[in-house]
């Protein structure tokens, strides 16, 4: 039962993610980021979207209750978020290396 909770929280999460990807492809040219278009409320759901799916779909991948399409489709989210939250992290580690040596 908590195996299929966490797969459709997992899937939610993709859906609201791939929503939000889809709105930045499809919204053509502006002078505002997506983020600032869509709020801070939506950027900060984003933003959080991306540690549950990691954290949701790690759990589901570890345990490997899952087979076939399934099991490919949570390591396939997995690794998204997973890959995205690095970037993140990263990104973040960078800009305050860079403050730090201009300001530090």
């Amino acid at each position: 039962m908590r195996h299929k909770l966490l797969l459709a929280a997992l899937a939610l999460l993709s859906l609201f993610v791939a929503l939000i990807w889809g709105y930045a492809a499809l919204r053509g040219p502006s002078p505002q980021s997506v983020f600032q278009a869509i709020g801070l409320v939506l950027t900060s759901a984003f933003v959080f979207a991306h540690l549950l799916g990691l954290a949701s779909g790690g759990y589901l991948w570890k345990s490997g209750v899952f087979s076939g399409r399934v099991a490919f489709l949570v390591k396939a989210a997995t690794v998204y978020f997973a890959m995205a939250t690095l970037f993140a992290v990263a990104g973040n580690a960078l800009a305050a290396s860079l403050l730090n040596s201009l300001y530090g």
